[in-house]
């Protein structure tokens, strides 16, 4: 299933065999929200989170999330 783009999209580097994708919903100047969303054999999980924005900002100078395309942003 296509989910539509509200913002960039990042995916996470984990476990092989776990998917997880971060949307950004919106920011401030010191929180950023996100829709997380996991696929994993046992299923899809999804929730909202509100994170620090320097924890957001380390994870993506780290390489832990790499913006993705609007056109790989499927989740079944």
């Amino acid at each position: 299933m296509k989910r539509k783009r509200i913002g960039k999209s990042y995916k996470v580097q984990g476990l092989n065999g776990f998917e997880t994708v971060i949307s950004v919903l919106g920011e401030d100047e010191k929180h950023i929200d996100i829709r997380m969303t996991s696929m994993t054999a046992w299923g899809k999980n999804e929730s909202t989170e509100e994170l620090s924005k320097d924890l957001f900002e380390s994870c993506i100078r780290t390489g832990y999330l790499q913006e993705i395309s609007e056109e790989l942003l499927t989740i079944q």
